[in-house]
């Protein structure tokens, strides 16, 4: 994958995430799937925004990928790229379906768009780099993931029938700490940041989701199992006993 350590200098994630995918077809394509997924809309965003096309808090992946065909920011080669991603991690997420014919064709494909992405942006990184050298306020830095509104996820909490179904949502930096959440399903969920702090996570699923920074700390029965798939780093904190548990094993 040194051929693709290119992608660091526009985030160090896309990489990462490229070199995940590239370990799993073999002996588990739907993790590779899943990556793959994580990585299409990752750089599908970051392409966005360099195109400084604005980001909806609510938009979807796949909304966003239409609203830059439809604008013709992209051509439809591209967006159909993006959108095999999408299909395929979905599919491998929600239905346990993808072989390793599948994962590898998906992999050639987010290597493509890594090379087209370097070719579409590579002056204009170079040029941000020499305005921010000259100019420190010539550049705005570049917009990230955005999270729902805090206010409509705590009234989630305050239904009589509450929903526990977050599969696939953007939930960055959500503070869940104290709740009770035993059953609920963060299946694909980003949760960069989020807090779990003494939480009860019971039974929750996390599979495929991201969470690298996130804050189990004091989390109550949250076992092994349930971050194996998990995309962390090393700012992901765990209860003390599972911290020592995946401080001594490979997931």
């Amino acid at each position: 994958m040194k051929d693709y350590k290119f992608l660091k200098k526009y985030d160090p994630e896309l990489y990462k995430l490229l070199v995940f995918a590239e370990g799993y077809p073999a002996n588990d394509p739907q993790a590779s799937l899943i990556r793959l997924r994580q990585y299409g809309e990752l750089l599908a965003r970051l392409w966005a925004s360099k195109l400084n096309v604005f980001i909806e808090a609510e938009e979807s992946y796949s909304d966003l990928l239409n609203r830059l065909q439809d604008r013709k920011k992209i051509p439809a080669n591209i967006c159909n790229a993006f959108h095999q991603l999408r299909v395929g991690g979905n599919e491998a997420l929600h239905f346990l379906q993808g072989d390793s014919k599948t994962a590898r064709e998906n992999l050639n494909i987010a290597k493509k768009l890594s090379k087209e992405f370097d070719l579409t942006f590579a002056n204009h990184l170079e040029k941000s780099k020499t305005q921010t050298t000259s100019d420190p306020l010539s550049v705005c830095s570049e917009p990230t993931l955005l999270v729902g509104d805090s206010l409509e996820l705590q009234e989630v909490f305050t239904m009589e029938s509450p929903q526990t179904d977050f599969t696939g949502k953007e939930l960055i930096g959500v503070d869940f700490s104290g709740r009770d959440l035993q059953g609920f399903d963060f299946t694909g969920a980003y949760l960069n940041n989020a807090k779990f702090c003494l939480a009860n996570l019971k039974n929750v699923s996390f599979r495929g989701a991201d969470i690298r920074g996130t804050d189990f700390r004091g989390a109550k029965y949250l076992q092994s199992h349930q971050v194996e798939d998990t995309l962390r780093d090393r700012k992901t904190r765990f209860p003390d006993r599972l911290q020592r548990v995946i401080d001594s094993q490979d997931f």
